[in-house]
């Protein structure tokens, strides 16, 4: 019967689950609301994350300002971010 050789070939040691889970990354999401406010200027972000965060500002107004400036944001993206903290409607980003 042949033999799996499960060695490293530098370093000559079995890799463990704890080993494997020691290398795991992180899950960092950011959904496309938080990506806009990180690539922008910081007064350009503070002036769209102050009119998502304003309930009387329309999302889909909001969507369409952006557009125009070539940023895609869907309604629904600006709406569920608005929502963030709530688990079970709301955005996840943090």
């Amino acid at each position: 019967m042949d033999t799996i050789d499960l060695t490293y070939p530098k370093g000559g040691h079995i890799m463990t689950l704890l080993d494997d889970l020691a290398n795991v990354s992180k899950a960092t999401y950011l959904c496309a609301v938080k990506q806009l406010l990180n690539s922008l200027p910081k007064n350009e972000a503070e002036a769209i994350a102050k009119a998502i965060d304003d309930p009387d500002t329309s999302a889909t107004a909001l969507s369409r300002v952006l557009a125009k400036h070539g940023h895609d944001v869907h309604r629904k993206t600006i709406t569920r971010h608005r929502l963030r903290g709530h688990k079970e409607k709301g955005c996840v980003c943090p």
